[in-house]
């Protein structure tokens, strides 16, 4: 599967909750409507929570104010995403998602791009931080330090960072844990200039938990230590100041 991420900050005048609403009551409506000429298998609103927590989760990590919301499409492949924007009727359907985005979006502070994901703890498969679960979404896109290419920047991540949060799992009951690997592909750039985005991140973690449960191990002198252990190793590829993490619930518009 070949997933899109498209990270987003309202219109200009619009409040955090009209932005949402619109997003998931009109603009969800439209895409389900266009969901089979773009061969559209899975899409999943991430809906950004106003909470105080996410001040806190900054600290240290994200410098960019988190975003309005992210949303998430899966192709089956590559293939299957070009084809979809090849035919007239595709280019239609496209044209008219944008139309529609620009009256909830700023396409100017957003930005899209094309990533794999790798899944390391699945202990509750297809778990979905919905608005009646406890469960929250912390999403953290980041952009690597410099020096750094993205092909070392994502093999650190995945081969030495991730072994990493699989060793401590124990300490921090997270419920799910995904890493999202942006791909360099010339689609990228056909998207950005479609909408007229910021360049992307080089990848997202995704993270899936109960808050309680998590701030109880975090209180634990083990779970304190892995903490710790966890911000020094992402010091060793990411750059804060051009990261942005932030808590949110999902909304799942269309499941494969």
């Amino acid at each position: 599967m070949i997933k899109l991420i498209f990270v987003f900050r309202r219109a200009p005048g619009l409040t955090l909750e009209e932005c949402q609403a619109y997003w998931r009551d009109n603009h969800a409506t439209l895409v389900r409507q266009h969901a089979v000429t773009l061969g559209i298998r899975r899409y999943v609103q991430v809906h950004t929570v106003d909470d105080p927590l996410n001040e806190v989760l900054r600290a240290g990590r994200g410098e960019i104010e988190p975003y309005d919301g992210m949303a998430q499409l899966w192709w089956s492949d590559r293939d299957e995403l070009e084809a979809s924007g090849a035919t007239a009727e595709g280019r239609r359907a496209a044209k008219e998602l944008i139309e529609d985005e620009r009256r909830f979006i700023d396409h100017s502070r957003s930005s899209l791009w094309l990533a794999r994901e790798h899944v390391f703890i699945e202990r509750e498969p297809g778990i979905t931080a919905g608005e009646g679960s406890p469960v929250v979404k912390m999403s953290f896109g980041f952009r690597r330090l410099p020096g750094l290419s993205l092909e070392d920047c994502q093999g650190y991540w995945r081969d030495v960072h991730g072994q990493r949060v699989l060793q401590q799992a124990d300490e921090f009951p997270l419920r799910r844990y995904a890493q999202s690997h942006t791909i360099q592909d010339p689609l990228n750039d056909a998207l950005r200039r479609s909408r007229g985005t910021m360049e992307p991140f080089d990848g997202v973690a995704e993270m899936w938990g109960v808050l309680e449960e998590l701030a109880v191990a975090a209180a634990t002198p083990e779970g304190q230590r892995a903490a710790e252990e966890f911000l020094a190793d992402e010091r060793r590829f990411i750059d804060a100041t051009r990261s942005s993490i932030w808590l949110g619930k999902e909304h799942v518009i269309i499941e494969g």
